[in-house]
């Protein structure tokens, strides 16, 4: 279990290093939340509230605050999906990486048995996306509350 925790962290440092993966990884989900802010949030709650015009009855009961959350929220659903695709994705790059440069033959030459080898690398992975994905949501969630 030790060589396994060793290897997951080495997958995970090795990922953080690259500073540019990190960034790229995260490059989908920033350029949603933008393009959020400027543009798309005043068309959702518009959109929305034409309809709610339309349905008589039913736009007293909906206030303009309740509106504005149920956007954000689906916004944070648009930014928080991509993430969860983008970084597990840009986190596996380590796998190729390793073996371009062939330093799966040294791991393989390890005493650890090769299914752990690759959970190492897909649990690498999900505690990655677990911790960028909380950073992106603890983000949002503070910029949200700003405006």
């Amino acid at each position: 279990m030790v060589k396994f925790i060793g290897l997951t962290k080495r997958n995970i440092l090795v990922f953080f290093k690259d500073k540019q993966a990190v960034v790229f990884s995260l490059l989908t989900s920033i350029i949603v939340f933008v393009l959020y802010l400027l543009f798309l949030k005043s068309s959702f709650t518009d959109a929305i509230n034409n309809s709610l015009k339309e349905l008589k009855g039913l736009e007293d009961l909906v206030e303009k605050k309740d509106v504005d959350m149920y956007v954000n929220m689906i916004l944070l659903v648009g930014v928080l999906g991509s993430a969860l695709i983008t970084v597990p994705y840009n986190c596996l790059s380590t796998l190729i990486q390793d073996r371009e440069k062939k330093v799966d033959y040294d791991i393989l030459a390890t005493p650890i048995k090769r299914w752990q080898i690759i959970l190492s690398y897909y649990t690498s992975a999900v505690l990655s996306s677990i911790l960028l994905t909380s950073i992106i949501f603890a983000a949002s969630i503070g910029v949200l509350n700003l405006k």
